[in-house]
């Protein structure tokens, strides 16, 4: 609907309907991603920009009802003798629910205490319906060949699953790392079977941990494990389906730098008690918009190298939003769009840095060659 108003009165205030760009962060950016893959959408933007998800990640999909964990939810809330047909009546009982209710049981999700998805952010994650006025239709593997074919600018941090799955590492659950595979029903086809997650994951030990038990790996081991497991279907579910159509129109970043911004790694470094280098999911957004209200109340003590960082990154996303290239006169590089022929990505450090080959590189392969043996579709 927002995007149907800036079509319709944009031009009011001296704006082009015909040159909309999205730009999303962490569930900001899997939303783009999902308006990319709407049939609703198509045409109502023109450039996207997604940084730190996509809709294809095992950590964003929900592969069951909604509805399903909505009735879970209201039972440990007190909802008694009624079904999920029931929806009705569920409905009207959660919406007498104390907000502080809801809250709480998000906090023992997040710690493991419930069957509701492991997702800690929230239980209710996107689905999709074939009701009246429905935006995801059907599920997006299916609506992968109408992608909007538009350029795009994606980019991820070093270990963007270290904050999703901080529970798992607190607790030492690390036997569900493989499990997280079987939420993404989207990318991987039909459930995995116990069997096929035990191979998984010896393959997995072996290629990362030269054979170690994931349970006792260093930290970093854990988050590389992770990481990709949440980007293994990046290439073929964005960059290559919109790279085919348009090769010199998909920039992709990786994000390395770390400066003296205040990040959610601050946090999540605080929790962990255990030393991590590297960048953690959301650190590209402090970057570019540095909103104190987000990380709660701090103070900006920017060092020049940071400053120069950040209105060097501003400027790569503004030069994109207003051209579809983020290159821009006196970029030390020159980046490079990547193509199915010749992936490529820029790494975002000091200095810049093109690197040819797939994000991750052999570790990306490893998981796509993974999926490509046990995928159900």
């Amino acid at each position: 609907m927002s995007l149907e108003w800036v079509r319709d009165n944009i031009s009011v205030f001296g704006g082009d309907p015909n040159d909309v760009t999205l730009l999303g962060s962490s569930s900001g950016s899997s939303l783009a991603h999902f308006l990319m893959t709407a049939p609703k959408a198509k045409g109502l933007f023109h450039k996207a920009v997604l940084m730190g998800m996509y809709n294809m990640s095992p950590v964003i999909v929900n592969p069951n009802e909604n509805i399903a964990v909505a009735l879970e939810m209201a039972q440990r809330l007190g909802y008694k003798n009624g079904t999920a047909e029931d929806r009705k009546k569920l409905l009207l009982f959660l919406k007498k629910i104390p907000i502080d209710a809801v809250i709480l049981l998000r906090s023992e999700t997040a710690n493991n205490k419930s069957k509701l998805p492991l997702y800690p952010a929230s239980p209710f994650l996107t689905t999709s319906y074939e009701g009246e006025g429905s935006i995801i239709p059907v599920y997006p593997d299916n609506l992968i060949p109408s992608t909007s074919r538009i350029p795009i600018m994606v980019g991820f941090c070093e270990h963007e699953a270290a904050m999703v799955f901080l529970n798992i590492f607190k607790n030492n659950l690390e036997s569900q790392f493989y499990s997280s595979l079987t939420q993404n029903v989207w990318a991987w086809g039909s459930k995995l079977t116990e069997e096929d997650l035990q191979i998984i994951r010896q393959k997995a030990e072996q290629f990362y941990l030269n054979g170690e038990s994931t349970e006792t790996a260093i930290l970093s081991a854990k988050c590389e494990i992770q990481t990709d497991i949440s980007l293994s279907d990046l290439y073929e579910s964005l960059i290559n389906v919109v790279a085919e159509d348009l090769p010199s129109s998909v920039f992709v970043y990786r994000f390395n730098y770390e400066g003296s911004i205040p990040t959610m790694k601050e946090r999540i470094k605080g929790q962990l008690d255990v030393p991590l280098k590297g960048t953690f999911h959301g650190d590209d957004y402090s970057y570019w918009a540095m909103v104190k209200e987000f990380w709660g109340t701090v103070e900006y003590n920017l060092q020049p190298k940071t400053r120069e960082m950040v209105e060097k990154f501003t400027k790569l996303i503004t030069t994109f939003v207003k051209t579809g290239d983020p290159n821009y006169e006196g970029l030390e590089v020159h980046w490079k769009p990547s193509s199915v022929e010749n992936p490529c990505y820029l790494s975002i450090d000091d200095p810049l840095t093109v690197v040819e080959g797939k994000l991750n590189g052999k570790r990306m392969e490893f998981w796509e060659e993974i999926k490509k043996q046990f995928s159900k579709r």
